[in-house]
């Protein structure tokens, strides 16, 4: 009886090539959260900005920035087995 919204919006992101903004998005999202499950401390300090191409960029202080990268592997094989999507470089912004 009634249409989920993800199916209506489907068709029109397709159609105006929003899909891969829409995926990027998700993608940032759910490495913000996997990097605040790894490293609960960054919660509110860290921000993922971007996602391009195989790379990542974090908006992070210099000392969390080194947190995240001695956990980078663990990180984005987690993010590769929940999203599909592989990552292969981090790149840090100073905040």
């Amino acid at each position: 009886m009634f249409t989920q919204l993800k199916d209506l919006l489907q068709k029109p992101l397709n159609k105006y090539g929003l899909n891969v903004i829409v995926e990027a998005t998700q993608i940032c999202d759910m490495m913000q959260k996997i990097i605040e499950a790894e490293i609960p401390s960054a919660k509110d300090q860290i921000k993922v900005l971007s996602i391009r191409k195989d790379t990542c960029k974090i908006s992070a202080p210099p000392a969390l920035s080194q947190k995240i990268d001695m956990q980078k592997l663990s990180i984005l094989e987690q993010l590769k087995k929940q999203t599909g999507h592989e990552i292969t470089n981090l790149r840090f912004v100073a905040r």
